[in-house]
């Protein structure tokens, strides 16, 4: 199995904190590229980055798709970018425990690529569903919802629980962002 990586860093101090992170695991063949200079001529199939915010998630997933990904991101930013993990990224807190970090390197290096025929199946939302989404992310409360789509309160608390079930989070803030990066790109 090829576990050529790219170590992608923004700055000399982020390098030196994910090899130093790193240094460890010798299976790691890493070769560190800047962001923003010219991108290696082979393309790898495995990128490790760290990001500070969710913003610079998003905009590593879509500067990357369809590569394994493996994020880094400050431990408070970590419940956030975690629900951006798919199939082919992972996201870690750079300050992880080893067993952790340990484990899931294994994952990321055994992970699928996206041309070996592995499919990721997306959460499908009834229509009513879709409606409440909508208008939660336009931040209406839940009252209003009920007024506005002419159903009950408790209807919309029923909508809310299947549409948390069907995403996997478990707070209206992380409702709100699955859907403005699973449902809305």
């Amino acid at each position: 199995m090829n576990h050529e990586t790219i170590l992608l860093y923004r700055n000399a101090f982020e390098r030196e904190r994910m090899l130093s992170r790193l240094a460890g695991y010798p299976q790691l063949r890493l070769h560190a590229h800047r962001i923003g200079t010219h991108s290696p001529e082979i393309m790898m199939r495995n990128y490790i980055c760290y990001c500070s915010d969710l913003p610079s998630v998003v905009q590593m997933k879509r500067m990357l798709p369809s590569k394994n990904l493996l994020i880094f991101c400050p431990k408070s930013m970590k419940m956030m970018c975690s629900l951006l993990e798919d199939q082919y990224t992972i996201v870690l807190s750079l300050t992880c425990s080893e067993p952790l970090l340990e484990m899931m390197l294994g994952r990321f290096l055994s992970a699928p690529h996206p041309h070996d025929g592995v499919n990721e199946h997306p959460a499908v939302l009834t229509k009513r569903e879709h409606q409440v989404l909508t208008l939660m992310v336009s931040g209406q409360e839940t009252r209003q919802i009920a007024s506005l789509l002419g159903i009950k309160v408790s209807t919309v608390i029923a909508h809310k629980k299947h549409l948390f079930l069907k995403s996997g989070v478990h707070t209206t803030s992380q409702l709100i962002v699955w859907a403005l990066f699973s449902l809305y790109q």
